[in-house]
């Protein structure tokens, strides 16, 4: 790989390489002119090994001067610097930036997405979650690394730094799917209800009909998919309809308002 790294780059000019091997940043550092590509050291798991010494990734994020070495730049997950607690909430964030930044480091973190999961803290907005990274008023990423970069740019351009009530740069509805979910049972009065004090514009829920003919707000047509309804008596209800699933269902259509 570093010969044809090197043999390459004397035709195509190659700006970044990226690798979570020590040992390749050390004997391709050499092969370089000065104003040769950026090093970019790209840390996985914390309780991953790293094969050249045997260390875990964890253990060598603890001596960032080492890395400093061979590298100019990391790249880190998002836990990394924003951890998660066992509910997919965010925890503080880890002193990281702050501590490359010292060490004379670049920092770049990866794993955006739109379509992944996020924390709940960010209420399924991905534009929050760049901001974290790079507007919190305590530090600023590097670069992000993203399966969407339209939406990374467009953050990072256009909602950075302007300030909670700055005056309004577009003009767009926050459209909030069955209310706040993160936070309370989705199509609940509580997650209405917070939707809108979070400052939804509109609130999409999927509407529902009863045997009786009475409408209501639930995400499915089937009870088991968003209701203990298998806990109560109503639970011998369930019956297979091909058109919806293979599997048996308790449909909102079986049962009266009542």
């Amino acid at each position: 790989m570093s010969s044809f790294l090197v043999s390459v780059s004397r035709t195509v000019s190659i700006d970044f390489i990226s690798s979570p091997e020590v040992n390749f940043f050390k004997k391709i550092t050499g092969r370089f002119k000065r104003n040769g590509p950026s090093f970019v050291f790209q840390f996985l798991g914390k309780e991953d090994f790293e094969p050249t010494t045997n260390r875990t990734y964890g253990s060598i994020l603890s001596n960032l001067a080492f890395v400093k070495t061979f590298a100019s730049k990391i790249l880190v997950p998002k836990s990394y610097i924003f951890p998660l607690d066992d509910k997919q909430y965010l925890l503080p964030p880890t002193s990281l930036v702050q501590d490359a930044h010292k060490a004379g480091l670049e920092v770049y973190v990866s794993g955006f997405a739109n379509d992944n999961d996020l924390a709940y803290n960010y209420s399924y907005d991905p534009v929050s979650e760049y901001l974290s990274f790079v507007d919190n008023g305590d530090f600023s990423v590097d670069g992000v690394i993203s399966d969407f970069p339209m939406t990374a740019s467009a953050s990072i351009d256009c909602f950075s730094h302007i300030g909670r009530n700055a005056t309004k740069q577009v003009d767009f509805l926050i459209i909030s799917k069955n209310g706040a979910s993160g936070d309370y049972p989705g199509c609940t009065n509580l997650a209405y209800e917070k939707a809108i004090k979070n400052g939804a514009d509109v609130i999409v829920c999927s509407v529902q009909m009863s045997s009786d003919g009475t409408p209501f707000c639930l995400s499915s047509i089937n009870l088991e998919d968003s209701t203990m309804v298998t806990l109560s008596p109503f639970m011998n209800r369930a019956t297979i309809i091909h058109e919806f699933s293979s599997v048996d269902g308790i449909y909102t259509f079986s049962l009266t308002w009542p």
